[in-house]
């Protein structure tokens, strides 16, 4: 579980019926995730969203998140050069 989830957003870009928003995330790791025991540990990364606006509702959302970063956080994965 990660817990205190904090979104910056840097870019947010809209056309039309789409919305796009680009930013760093961190949280704290409060409970097991992926297989690992809580750390305390505080994990960042970047993540993409886009979104579809219809008469102001979100009608469908699709992101993306730096997810090797967060395995190489957590001790799942070696950064590269190791």
């Amino acid at each position: 579980m990660l817990g205190d989830l904090h979104v910056q957003l840097h870019d947010v870009i809209a056309a039309g019926e789409m919305v796009g928003v680009r930013g760093p995330m961190r949280c704290t790791q409060q409970g097991e995730f992926l297989g690992v025991s809580p750390s305390g540990n505080e994990l960042s990364w970047n993540g993409l969203a886009l979104f579809r606006i219809v008469d102001g509702k979100i009608t469908e959302r699709w992101f993306n998140s730096d997810s090797l970063s967060i395995t190489q956080q957590l001790g799942l994965v070696l950064p590269l050069g190791s």
